[in-house]
């Protein structure tokens, strides 16, 4: 079965994904609780997966469901955070590439955050796990600069 870890690649999505977690918690002790409209405001790209996890679990007793929903919670939360500081605002195709990219490389599934610094020039500042790398213009002319 697949990770709802999988539908997310933003700090921004997986606090979507959080809250809409935390919501269907709240209302599946309804009545009138109905799983299929409750995913109405899930993100098209994240639908297939969310469905399928907690279709399943949903047919399997409120119990697994509730389980289910624990461990999404916990998985979202316990991503690694990789932050990218660039100096353009990445398009969601470039987000969904460098989350693959750590996943096929890497082998784990990533969050990946976006902070935009012009001082930069171009390039970009990897930062994951306590470390920080540049491979910016600025830093290559501030090194040519001391060289010279």
């Amino acid at each position: 079965m697949k990770s709802i870890v999988e539908a997310v690649a933003t700090i921004n999505e997986r606090e979507f994904m959080i809250n809409f977690l935390d919501q269907l918690s709240e209302k599946m002790y309804s009545s009138s609780f109905d799983v299929k409209s409750a995913m109405d405001d899930v993100p098209q790209r994240a639908l297939g997966i969310v469905s399928e996890i907690f279709t399943s679990a949903f047919s399997k007793g409120r119990e697994t469901l509730v389980r289910e929903i624990e461990k999404a919670r916990d998985d979202l939360e316990n991503l690694p955070i990789v932050t990218l500081t660039t100096t353009i605002e990445p398009t969601e195709d470039f987000v969904w590439k460098i989350k693959n990219w750590f996943l096929e490389n890497n082998g784990q599934n990533v969050l990946v955050d976006f902070k935009i610094d012009k001082s930069l020039i171009g390039g970009a500042i990897i930062e994951s796990g306590g470390y920080r790398t540049e491979y910016s213009f600025r830093k290559y002319f501030a090194q040519r600069k001391e060289k010279n």
